[in-house]
């Protein structure tokens, strides 16, 4: 590549940095524009260079070198003063400075926040100061021609007539200076009605000491600067809305400035919550001792019904023909299969009842509990079932209930195999932060058994909800349904992915500990 070629790359590379640079700085200029701010580079010698803006918000006839003296004149003595000692210590310093203050421009008669910001070189000495100027709000002039601190009135109401908020202002002793139109239209008063009321005249009897707390908290500085509370006030046709209020102290006009939204509806409706959760608390109580009678008082003569068939058979068997053989069996195994329904009910029922002990619990012992618990099912069928226990982690539960959990998830993949197969069951364990839940625990159990059809996911942890017939696999159709229970009860969730015929995995969301720890 000759040197031309070369000259040309780098004149291409120049005009495309140019470009570049040029793109940034619109952007910049765009920025200051939007933000009203002027720009007034220093270089410490005797002259300020102002840009446009600087120039418009200072006061000065137009854009350039300015002379110091001529640029410190444009405010007034005060702010004169101020801006001399300020660009004198930067002058003078030995370190990166950051100085914020406001000014008043005596001749533009403005507000001005004033940003000066300065960088040194090596050896210590300043280099340069990039100052900013940012107008202030506007002020309103009174009758001797001096400015005030606030907007009028007037300009309040204005700001405030489109919110659906109400707006008062109260002084120190809790008398309103001020309201805004909502207040009309929400409560019924006219403004000039609530103008030199006490605002606690307004308040329902019981809310009144928790507000004239606030107020002297906030008046005596103990309290916060802004404080949120409800309250119920009286309308002027006699009736009480709620009022959610917020509330801040300008103490340079020793004023609360209070601000306030209409809640009545949405304490309706959490009331009314509240009334059907005590509602269905109290139903969910009154099953729970239903399930437990019931199932006391079913037990017994399902026993009895049991017993005298059995008796019969063994009493009279040659006034029993095999027909009545067969319905005796019958009857019998539908008095069993009850009273197994029965006792699988009333377990259920007291998940919510009784109590529940949360500690650490490793969740490799909890499976070698479920495990040895179904030792004879394992060895009747042969089925394999292995556990990553290298990545078993520790979580916070119940483990009598955990070890039901897993156990029942482990028998249903033994018992829904495939005829002729092998059970094989693998239990592991990942980061919830692969199912979007990093504050979790996910374990999976798979398996080769009979899977489940998509189409029966809703029913699946029903309770007795079967997707077999009983010729088929025994069960009460209870189990799932416990365990979603017990899932839910350790702030975790279950669900599952399967595919008929060629197996179903089963994952468990559970609670990490606050420092979870991995057993190795």
């Amino acid at each position: 590549m000759s040197s031309n070629d070369n000259m040309a790359g780098e004149s291409d590379r120049l005009d495309q940095r140019v470009n570049v640079l040029g793109a940034e700085n619109a952007v910049l200029q765009n920025a200051l524009d939007v933000a009203d701010l002027g720009v007034w580079p220093w270089d410490f010698e005797d002259t300020i260079t102002c840009d446009a803006r600087a120039s418009r918000l200072i006061g000065l006839p137009q854009a350039g070198a300015v002379a110091v003296a001529d640029f410190l004149v444009q405010f007034k003595e005060e702010g004169h003063v101020r801006l001399l000692d300020a660009l004198d210590r930067a002058r003078k310093g030995s370190t990166a400075f950051d100085e914020r203050f406001e000014l008043d421009a005596g001749s533009a008669s403005k507000g001005l926040k004033v940003s000066l910001q300065g960088q040194v070189a090596a050896g210590g000495q300043a280099l340069s100061g990039i100052c900013c100027l940012a107008k202030l709000p506007e002020f309103a002039v009174n009758e001797e021609g001096g400015h005030t601190s606030a907007p009028s009135q007037i300009q309040m109401d204005q700001q405030l007539r489109l919110s659906s908020d109400l707006y008062l202002e109260l002084d120190y002793d809790g008398y309103i200076q001020w309201s805004n139109s909502r207040c009309d239209s929400v409560l019924g008063f006219p403004q000039e009605a609530m103008m030199g009321s006490r605002y606690l005249e307004f308040l329902h009897p019981e809310d009144i000491a928790r507000a004239r707390q606030l107020l002297e908290q906030a008046v005596s500085g103990e309290g916060l600067l802004d404080q949120s509370f409800e309250s119920r006030w009286r309308c002027q046709s006699g009736d009480y809305i709620w009022l959610y209020w917020t509330w801040a102290v300008d103490a340079s006009r020793r004023l609360i400035c209070a601000i306030a939204r209409d809640v009545t509806k949405a304490k309706a409706q959490q009331e009314q919550l509240t009334t059907t959760l005590e509602q269905v608390q109290d139903s969910n109580a009154e099953l729970q001792s239903f399930a437990s009678v019931a199932s006391h008082d079913l037990r017994e003569p399902l026993r009895m019904i049991s017993s005298y068939l059995r008796l019969l058979q063994e009493r009279s068997p040659d006034a029993l023909d095999a027909r009545a053989q067969r319905y005796i069996n019958y009857a019998c195994e539908g008095a069993d299969r009850m009273r197994s329904l029965i006792e699988d009910l009333l377990s259920y029922s007291r998940l919510d009842s009784s109590s529940r002990r949360f500690e650490p619990v490793a969740l490799d012992e909890v499976l070698e509990g479920a495990i040895g618990n179904l030792a004879v099912a394992i060895k009747h069928t042969d089925a394999e079932v292995t556990v990553d226990i290298n990545n078993s982690p520790v979580v916070s539960g119940d483990r009598n209930r955990l070890v039901r959990l897993f156990q029942n998830l482990l028998a249903n993949s033994i018992k829904f195999h495939r005829e002729g197969s092998t059970p094989r069951v693998a239990v592991g364990f990942t980061d919830g932060s692969v199912a979007g839940e990093p504050d979790r625990w996910v374990v999976t159990i798979k398996d080769n058994g009979i899977g489940i059809d998509p189409d029966h996911q809703d029913l699946l942890f029903n309770v007795f909800q079967r997707l077999n017939t009983r010729d088929e696999f025994e069960g009460s159709g209870i189990g799932l349904a416990v365990c979603k229970k017990i899932a839910e009860q350790h702030d975790g969730r279950i669900w599952f992915a399967s595919e008929v015929d060629k197996g179903s995995t089963f994952y468990v969301t559970l609670a990490k500990l606050q420092e979870p720890s991995i057993r190795g």
